[in-house]
């Protein structure tokens, strides 16, 4: 055989292998595809749920906090006006306190 044909034969077979090569790798890039976005969606979603749940948790902190230090700042004051020796206008702020409380 002539050494032009038969490199005539081995660049057709090769432009016939890298054709179905490339012809594999679109399909598994297609199916990969869709198997990895539907995991990467599942994912983001997931994420996005934890994000709104780790606010939520932040602002309910957030507001047990600012009750919590009401409550406390009202009892020293209770206790400020309780632990004082008292006068009649030391007792009357003291019922105005609880009164408020009530």
């Amino acid at each position: 055989m002539d050494s032009g044909l038969l490199l005539f034969l081995f660049a057709s077979a090769m432009v016939v292998v890298a054709f179905f090569v490339g012809l594999a790798m679109a399909l598994m890039y297609v199916l990969i595809g869709k198997r990895f976005g539907g995991m990467i969606d599942y994912s983001v979603k997931k994420g996005d749920d934890l994000s709104r749940s780790l606010d939520q948790v932040n602002r309910a902190r957030t507001a047990d906090s600012k009750e919590l230090k009401e409550r406390i700042s009202s009892l020293e004051e209770k206790v400020e006006l309780l632990a004082r020796p008292g006068s009649r206008e030391k007792e009357v702020a003291l019922e105005k306190v609880f009164a408020k409380k009530k």
